[in-house]
């Protein structure tokens, strides 16, 4: 055998020994997932300024992850910068991408983008109102005073306005009425605004402890968790709070420190619902009971700092999200409602939100 020869076979044997080991590398899966978006979790990678948002999806099937789901799915085209939230709607996704100030829409089976809403400056959050009309919550420009924009979903317009307190965040419609948690954005504020739907007009105020950002509704009554607001005198968030609306009176309200984010509800069990949400040192869980006088009590079940916080119905689960140092690869981490860890899984820069997927 000659020299060519005996070099052409070495070089065939290293090219199949560095397929095997790179096909045999236990941080790449050994299956690749299929474009079925049918069943499983979608995470929304936030991203910084200067790194773009990304949407990532969980097969629950065959327990793998795609990440750049968006770009993938639509030529390589970016998501946009800070994506704040996602929401699905009659087969549609809509997706918050607040500092690229627009929402998009993609078709929730193939991801593939169907229409982008523009005219809403720092969009945070999409409630239907119908399968005609849904409201988004806006920061405008400047980060504060506002508003709720009314969003035709045949044509994806905004066909109304209307100003509310600042930095508006979570939405929740009880009675005909629209009630919109006013976080105070980068400023102030401490107040829930009930809008007639009737008639898109304030007919109420409702305070509460600073920084309210999320609104729950559990046995005819509303709960609302807030975060707390900057103030530039400690340089720092002051401490939020943890309240009970009924018939738009504040029954109940007590303070919550270390930074309290990412109310989210659980399972129902006849006239109980489980609750989480996350401190800057876990995430907590309690249980509201309709017959509740007072504030539930909760307690911690995981131990850590993390940024993103979901919930499967289907299987009982929670999705927590780790952004580590906001610049490179965040992971999400599945959990037992009781805190039992299942697995891990590396996603994009800062999972924030989560929405699972079932059909």
């Amino acid at each position: 055998m000659t020299f060519l020869e005996k070099l052409k076979g070495w070089s065939l044997l290293l090219a199949v020994l560095t397929l095997f080991i790179t096909s045999c590398d236990p941080d790449e899966p050994t299956l690749v997932p299929t474009d079925d978006f049918s069943n499983g979790v979608i995470i929304l990678n936030e991203g910084t300024f200067s790194e773009p948002s990304s949407l990532s999806f969980f097969f629950k099937d065959s327990l793998l992850v795609r990440n750049q789901v968006f770009s993938t799915n639509n030529s390589g085209e970016l998501l946009g910068t800070l994506a704040q939230s996602v929401y699905e709607w009659n087969d549609n996704l809509y997706i918050m991408v607040s500092n690229s100030n627009k929402i998009e829409v993609l078709d929730v089976e193939t991801m593939e983008k169907k229409a982008t809403i523009t005219g809403i400056d720092l969009p945070r959050y999409f409630k239907p109102i119908s399968n005609d009309e849904a409201a988004v919550s806006y920061w405008s420009d400047n980060g504060l005073d506002g508003g709720v924009a009314f969003i035709n979903l045949n044509d994806f317009s905004v066909t109304s306005t209307i100003t509310t307190g600042n930095g508006p965040e979570n939405m929740l419609i009880k009675d005909n009425n629209l009630y919109v948690a006013n976080s105070g954005g980068f400023g102030m504020d401490s107040t829930i605004s009930v809008i007639a739907l009737a008639d898109k007009t304030i007919s109420k105020t409702i305070t509460v402890s600073e920084g309210p950002a999320f609104i729950r509704e559990v046995g005819g009554d509303l709960y609302v968790l807030s975060k707390g607001v900057y103030d530039p005198a400690i340089m720092a968030l002051t401490d939020g709070g943890f309240g009970r609306i009924s018939n738009d009176v504040l029954e109940a309200d007590q303070t919550l420190n270390n930074n309290p984010d990412k109310f989210i509800l659980g399972k129902t069990n006849g006239a109980s619902t489980d609750f989480f949400f996350l401190r800057s040192d876990g995430v907590y869980s309690g249980t509201i009971s309709s017959s509740l006088g007072g504030l539930p009590v909760y307690s911690q079940i995981i131990a850590g700092s993390f940024y993103g916080l979901g919930y499967d119905a289907e299987e009982d689960l929670l999705y927590v999200g780790d952004a580590g140092d906001f610049a490179s690869p965040g992971k999400i981490i599945r959990y037992q409602t009781d805190g039992t860890m299942v697995d891990e899984y590396t996603v994009g820069v800062a999972p924030g939100s989560f929405l699972a997927i079932g059909r």
